[in-house]
């Protein structure tokens, strides 16, 4: 199984695959499974290791092995995203862990290709999971001989940066409960505050902080939804004060804390 660097999501579908119908945003996150992004409608923003993509109608959005990437709303998408784990493509030579995809590809072919998969993933019977794997196999193949680049092509003066980024996210995955500032980051790391601060938000769209108060609201949203009280969930979460948890919530989720249920509360925004 893939590893999927993400607070709500794992694999459930397939050791192979994973698909899902979305509408919505992402926060930042990386994994070593490729991701795609298929839009039967655009207006997304797609930032992948600090560079943006607009995805319009059609557009195929790659996310390569263990790239950071996040999203914005910039319209209304209807877009589905797949996560295909490294090691099945691997182990049948269609993917070396030095080749990459490019990022945004629109053509005929991936349409089609992915057309069979929606098709096929919807019907769900005892042998969608076999036809999907092998139009995949098909989409590996064609990215492989028109889509691919050297890793060499992949800019190396910004992989100490990125890895930099990646560490600070680490570490406050790890530390979110904690009483944590910009500065103990920066200490603890062994990075200059202010190139640290300035890299993490180029790259991610979050302040540390921000980011560490979306950690927390993301975890604090699943207690709500477990039906833990707002205080027990502050305090569970980092938050010394329920005023300032539920001012942060509101403006980090879009929603009071009171209000959160299944029904109005989408898991994996």
């Amino acid at each position: 199984m893939a590893y999927y660097q993400h607070q709500t999501f794992h694999f459930t579908k397939s050791n192979t695959f994973v698909m899902k119908r979305h509408k919505g945003r992402t926060s930042p996150h990386w994994h070593n499974a490729i991701e795609f992004l298929y839009f039967i409608k655009g207006g997304l923003e797609v930032n992948i290791n600090g560079k943006n993509y607009i995805a319009g109608d059609g557009d195929l959005i790659v996310v390569n092995s263990s790239m950071l990437h996040s999203s914005r709303l910039v319209g209304e998408p209807d877009y589905y995203f797949l996560i295909a784990s490294d090691d099945f493509f691997i182990n049948n030579n269609l993917y070396s862990d030095k080749t990459f995809f490019s990022p945004q590809i629109h053509t005929q072919k991936t349409k089609e290709i992915f057309e069979k998969i929606i098709l096929e993933s919807e019907k769900n019977d005892e042998f969608s999971n076999i036809l999907v794997t092998s139009y995949l196999m098909e989409l590996f193949a064609y990215l492989n001989r028109n889509h691919s680049k050297s890793e060499n092509s992949i800019i190396s003066s910004e992989s100490k940066k990125l890895n930099m980024v990646r560490d600070a996210m680490k570490y406050l995955q790890d530390h979110f409960t904690e009483n944590i500032s910009t500065d103990s980051i920066a200490e603890t790391l062994s990075y200059s505050k202010s190139y640290l601060s300035h890299s993490f938000k180029e790259i991610t769209r979050h302040s540390l902080i921000g980011y560490l108060n979306l950690l927390r609201c993301q975890r604090a949203k699943l207690m709500l939804l477990d039906k833990y009280s707002i205080k027990e969930v502050s305090i569970a979460c980092g938050f010394n004060d329920v005023s300032y948890f539920t001012r942060t919530f509101k403006k980090t989720m879009g929603i009071l804390p009171s209000k959160v249920n299944k029904e109005v509360f989408n898991l994996y925004i």
